[in-house]
């Protein structure tokens, strides 16, 4: 039999996916499960969405579109960049298929064979392989717990190499929550200032923020930097739709025309459905977002409750996107109900099985020790997933 490419046999599917997938066989087999694995939000977009979906499908041509999106979403893209204080032009912007495609692009049009794209750890689990099937090379710069899991220039400023091509920075982060405040950024910016790398800016959870905080951002901190900055934006989280496949890249002109060809070279266009449906969530009432903004704090509280009940566990208090992601380091290798608990992957195995509360080690996210709830479920199976979760960590041996 030919061979297949080297490259592509070694890439890994989404860890998230796969844990998400076997909680939902076990529920099929009749267990309780408490999934708190997938990063969606859950919920649904308003229903003026669903309206300009429905208009857009008697309306639809069949035809192709264009690979950069409809000037309609990327004029509502640059009113919501505008609306952060950020001015571009048309050309300067290109709609993607979701963020997730927006990224790997970027590191295809970006780097060159044995670059080196840096990133905090913890960091989304489809960075590494991002990066590597563009021939790049990951570089994590951990961030422990002990640190609140937020990079610091000083740490920025050692990890940069003359084969640094990109910084690859999200905040609020998935999957720890943190976010970064006015002064963290800056000093950051300060750092990247005197460097000659590209800017990656993830700002996929930028609405989903509690407690007072605001976002802030590198490009706001230095302006500067906007030469060298591509700024990544999606429908999926803020918006209620992951599956729709929407998301938006603004940078310099000459990285859009590129990024354009790589679209019109691969999947051509955005179905026009889902791009009527994504310039409608843009620029249609807004106030929904703080609504399920209060909601998604409820949740956090009442997780947060939880965790801290926990002797052991330690957890940077999250103020953004809809994770909390605790420190279980001190529960490796003791035993639960005779079997020892390894790692973090053993740990969410054994949580699975015995409570059927399904998350995500941290290993996936460059973070062995830890481990990853999204609470972005209804609040009673949030709070009744919590009871198992907490009873597990009793029943582990002292």
């Amino acid at each position: 039999m030919p061979q297949v490419s080297d490259k592509y046999a070694h890439t890994e599917g989404s860890p998230i996916v796969a844990i998400n997938m076997k909680a939902k066989a076990l529920a099929k087999e009749g267990r309780e499960i408490f999934n708190f694995s997938i990063g969606v939000p859950g919920f649904l977009p308003p229903q003026h969405v669903y309206e300009a979906a429905t208009k857009a499908v008697n309306e639809d041509s069949g035809a192709y579109l264009s690979s950069a999106g409809s000037d309609e979403l990327r004029e509502a893209f640059l009113n919501l960049l505008k609306s952060q204080g950020f001015t571009y032009s048309l050309d300067e912007t290109c709609a993607t298929m979701g963020a997730k495609n927006a990224l790997t692009s970027l590191c295809q049009v970006l780097c060159n064979a044995g670059d080196e794209v840096l990133f905090p750890a913890p960091f989304w689990s489809n960075y590494i392989q991002t990066v590597q099937m563009a021939d790049a090379v990951p570089v994590p710069i951990e961030c422990g717990s002990e640190q609140g899991y937020k990079l610091t220039p000083e740490q920025l400023e050692a990890a940069i190499t003359p084969k640094t091509r990109i910084f690859l920075f999200n905040n609020p982060s998935n999957p720890t929550g943190m976010v970064y405040t006015k002064a963290e950024i800056a000093a950051l910016a300060v750092v990247l200032k005197k460097h000659d790398v590209w800017i990656i800016s993830d700002d996929l959870y930028d609405k989903i923020i509690f407690d007072g905080e605001e976002f802030h951002h590198l490009l706001t901190a230095e302006p500067e930097l906007r030469d060298r900055m591509v700024i990544v934006q999606s429908v999926s989280k803020s918006y209620g739709m992951p599956g729709w496949r929407v998301g938006f890249v603004a940078a310099p002109k000459d990285i859009i025309k590129m990024m354009v060809s790589v679209a019109t070279n691969t999947f051509m266009n955005i179905p026009h459905v889902s791009q009527k449906a994504a310039a409608a969530a843009l620029t249609g009432d807004q106030t929904f977002i703080e609504e399920r903004c209060a909601e998604f704090k409820q949740k956090r509280d009442a997780v947060m409750d939880s965790l801290e009940s926990i002797e052991g566990l330690v957890c940077p208090f999250p103020k953004g996107a809809f994770y909390a992601f605790p420190d279980v380091s001190h529960f490796i290798g003791k035993k639960y109900k005779g079997q020892t608990i390894t790692d973090d992957v053993r740990l969410c195995e054994l949580l699975l099985e015995s409570h059927g509360v399904a998350c995500v080690p941290g290993s996936a996210f460059g973070h062995p020790g830890a481990l990853r709830i999204s609470y972005a479920c209804d609040l009673h199976t949030l709070e009744k997933g919590m009871v198992h979760f907490e009873t597990f960590f009793s029943e582990v041996e002292a």
